[in-house]
């Protein structure tokens, strides 16, 4: 398909992150413009864990692509002894 992986990972990364400061401002403003009296649930958890999930797959992942690179490294040191 084509698609970037690495430019997919920081933009969901990001999502998350702004999400974090931007919900709770916009649940703020809001109330003001429309004179709401609903009491506001921001779902710091949901945006917390899906945080979490993104940046450890991608810590995963790139200590998996280290260890190959390490890996292919001691394969051509020891055959080469």
């Amino acid at each position: 398909m084509g698609g970037d992986i690495d430019l997919s990972i920081t933009m969901t990364m990001l999502s998350c992150v702004f999400a974090l400061v931007f919900t709770p401002a916009w649940l703020q403003i809001v109330p003001l413009v429309v004179n709401s009296s609903y009491a506001i649930i921001i779902p710091y958890k949901e945006i917390l864990v899906t945080l979490a999930a993104v940046v450890t797959c991608s810590l995963f992942g790139s200590f998996i692509h280290w260890l190959g690179k390490v890996c292919k490294l001691i394969t051509f040191v020891v055959r080469n002894s």
